[in-house]
């Protein structure tokens, strides 16, 4: 599969000095290919290291478990996938020794069964997958918000909150999971917008970069074909 990554740090962490938030990862093995997204939350102390951890889980998770070929009920995958990221979030900060909330992140991820071009793809807070197929970009699971602030793996309620949607994958469709950041910037750019519908990645790379954007920008997108 062919993949595209982008991810650079926003205004308000230049300012205090401090590296980019959000974490990327993709994996294949023999069958499965995956791809995650986590936005660590900025209040919390080790936001960062919360987000590499829960990528570092969720691929674990994807290529690992047969999410593919079980086809959980959307419910029952969403909290074994929390359970695993909780629990793996939970080890980092026994480790280290502080609480597991400063580790907390957003996270979306996909994983492909090639040979069956069966997926499924899992998003909890504001981060959020998208797919685009003949110049149509089409939120799949859309970033949530309650009360201004998204749900992150280590509230209590994640589980329920977590949107989970099996899919065909097309040899037409691109998938993108994203930040928060990026959303806002894709929002706001018509350039940015026309950019990602040709599929022109290296133009859209170029407009992010000069893009004025407070919020750390990222995005991963792999291609069906």
């Amino acid at each position: 599969m062919n993949k595209w990554i982008y991810s650079k740090t926003g205004q308000v962490h230049q300012e205090r000095h401090e590296k980019c938030q959000d974490a990327v990862l993709f994996q294949e093995n023999e069958w499965i290919s995956a791809a995650a997204i986590s936005d660590g939350a900025s209040g919390c102390r080790y936001g960062r290291e919360g987000a590499k951890t829960a990528c570092k889980a969720a691929i674990s998770y994807l290529t690992e478990e047969d999410v593919i070929g079980d086809h959980f009920s959307n419910e029952k995958l969403a909290w074994l996938f929390n359970e695993y990221l909780l629990y793996r979030l939970e080890q980092t900060a026994l480790k280290q020794g502080n609480p597991v909330d400063e580790y907390a992140s957003t996270v979306a991820a996909v994983c492909v069964n090639r040979p069956e071009r069966k997926a499924a793809a899992i998003s909890l807070g504001d981060s959020a997958v998208l797919r685009i197929r003949n110049q149509n970009v089409e939120t799949f699971l859309g970033a949530r918000r309650t009360g201004g602030q998204p749900c992150l793996l280590t509230d209590a309620k994640a589980h329920d909150e977590m949107q989970v949607r099996y899919f065909d994958l097309c040899a037409e469709d691109t998938i993108v999971l994203c930040t928060d950041g990026f959303l806002d910037a894709y929002t706001e750019n018509s350039r940015l917008r026309s950019a990602m519908k040709n599929l022109d990645f290296q133009k859209m790379n170029a407009i992010l970069d000069t893009c004025s954007s407070a919020d750390d920008v990222s995005y991963i997108a792999i291609s069906g074909s």
